[in-house]
């Protein structure tokens, strides 16, 4: 990683910054549309990179964030922030404000491990068909970016069927749920997973708990077929993905973006 000395930082402007759900905000940012190599823009390639963001002061510190629009060229990225202490002065930036912006980190969703025809090829019985996508709180941002992406994402039309399960607290606290009939159109299953429903007002007929016990529930089909994205707290993924190779799906099927 980048000592923060070595960075390069890009001044870019703050378009929107709204409130997501309870806790969270929607920022977007203009990075300009120059896509010539080595640009912004040109260098987000795959769902679940990041950039380092920082207020534009001498002593800022910067904070990693996820980028959770797809890869696109219209030079503007989205992000899916929770408002903490840590991240209060950019949670309060306006329209019209510059913040300082380093080029696209980190690998991303190595998706060329999930692709439905592999080269060398891999036997029928063993080709990826089924994804199981597992997010939690503001974990979902990057998998956003995978379920919309149309480079390098789930290729959806190729696969027998695609899961996700996404956990939160509550629904005032669950992100995009105004996209759920978006994804379902591209036959994603959302199971939207609440671990404390009745700690707000809003009404709850679905699944409680956890996202993991809801997995366990439900069980894999097919597990040499499936391929795993997630991202979110670490209970979760660790629980996750221990059963998921119990059950027998190959441990580099298991995806995360960092």
């Amino acid at each position: 990683m980048q000592k923060q000395q070595d960075t390069e930082w890009n001044p870019v402007e703050v378009v929107e910054n709204s409130a997501a759900c309870e806790e969270h905000r929607y920022i977007v940012i203009n990075v300009g549309t120059t896509a010539e190599k080595g640009s912004l823009v040109d260098s987000y390639r795959v769902p679940g990179q990041y950039v380092q963001i920082k207020a534009d002061a001498a002593d800022a510190k910067p904070g990693f964030f996820a980028i959770s629009c797809a890869p696109n060229i219209q030079g503007y990225f989205e992000f899916l922030i929770k408002e903490t202490d840590g991240s209060a002065w950019f949670t309060g930036t306006a329209p019209g404000d510059k913040v300082l912006m380093s080029p696209v980190g980190g690998k991303g969703f190595p998706m060329s491990r999930l692709e439905p025809i592999q080269f060398p090829a891999v036997p029928e019985e063993e080709a990826v068909k089924d994804l199981l996508l597992f997010a939690t709180g503001s974990g979902i941002a990057p998998i956003r970016a995978a379920i919309e992406s149309q480079l390098n994402g789930l290729r959806a039309p190729t696969r027998r069927s695609i899961k996700l399960y996404y956990g939160a607290r509550y629904p005032r606290r669950m992100a995009y749920m105004d996209r759920f009939r978006l994804w379902a159109s591209d036959k994603i299953e959302v199971i939207p997973v609440m671990s404390r429903p009745t700690e707000a007002a809003d009404e709850w007929d679905g699944r409680t708990g956890y996202v993991q016990q809801a997995l366990m529930q439900d069980g894999v089909a097919a597990p040499k077929q499936t391929g795993v994205l997630m991202c979110g707290v670490g209970g979760m993924t660790k629980d996750v993905k221990a059963y998921l190779m119990e059950q027998g799906v190959p441990e580099d099927r298991i995806l995360t973006n960092f």
